[in-house]
Formats: C-alpha cells, structure tokens, sequence
C-alpha cells in the first residue's frame, strides 16, 4: 500500500487518480465514500445508476446516465438555473439526497 500510494496508484479518496481513458473504478474497483466497492470492469469510465457519489457533478451522473441535466432537477423539484458543475453533495435538502438519486436512476432504468 506503501508503494501504490507513493506512486499514486492508490487513490483513498474513491475518485478516479486520472482520466486516462483506462476505465477508472471500472478497471478494478475501488472503495466508494460510503465503504462500498465498486468496479464493473467495463472500461468505458461509465457510471452505473446505483454508483453516484456525492462527490459526482449532476452534468458527470446526466452525461454517463445519457440523461439530460434538466431532467434530474425536475425530477427532485431543484431549481432550473441549477449549475450542472454543481457536486451532488452540495445539493443535499429535503427533496434531494445522493442516495434518492441512485434509486431513481436504477428505477428508470438508466443504461
């Protein structure tokens, strides 16, 4: 562990370290901020419904849900002019919650 973190192949944050194309928590997983693991092994660098984090933007969950932004706010009655840069943790109220986002989006049925 040592080792990986000193090259920066362990990432103790469950974000990704880099973009570089090779499928990020996809390739081998890696513990999300809640303690569950994830990793699916696609390599497409795509989020499954079940796997928002909260420190995801909506335009991150919208794009690899192939989802529009729009439809994510109406849907837990955010305001329109909502940033999609914004992380999903910083939009947490009574009628939003990350966990709320990850059933709604298994149950729609988003690829």
């Amino acid at each position: 562990m040592v080792v990986a973190n000193a090259t920066g192949t362990w990432a103790v944050t469950g974000r990704p370290a880099a973009d570089d194309g090779s499928g990020g928590e996809g390739a081998g997983g890696t513990g999300g901020e809640d303690g569950e693991g994830s990793g699916g092994g696609e390599g497409s660098g795509a989020v499954a419904p079940g796997d928002a984090r909260g420190w995801m933007t909506l335009a991150q969950v919208a794009e690899a849900n192939a989802i529009p932004v729009a439809e994510i706010l109406a849907a837990f009655d955010l305001p329109a002019a909502t940033d999609p840069a914004t992380e999903l943790r910083d939009l947490e109220l009574e009628t939003f919650s990350v966990a709320a986002l990850r059933k709604w989006l298994v149950e729609r049925g988003a690829p």
